[in-house]
């Protein structure tokens, strides 16, 4: 488990690494409203499609994609 300090230092590798560190320092969103909002799920996602896990949680989970597309087809 990482601490504080790891916890923040993450958290700024990955910002700067997906070029949102610049929108963050101009205010035009929070740091930690983006990292558990979108960069937490991605990783998430990306590492359960390497590790070939996404099969099992798709039975109990709608992805966002899948989720909008069934979103899209209701309002049809």
């Amino acid at each position: 488990m990482l601490n504080f300090d790891q916890t923040v230092k993450l958290m700024k590798q990955i910002a700067s690494a997906t070029g949102v560190q610049e929108r963050i320092d101009g205010g035009e969103f929070n740091m930690m409203d983006y990292l558990f909002d979108v960069l937490l799920l991605e990783v998430i996602i990306r590492i359960l499609e390497k590790c070939e896990g996404l099969a099992a949680i798709r039975q109990n989970v709608l992805l966002p994609v899948e989720l909008n597309s069934q979103i899209k087809a209701e309002d049809m």
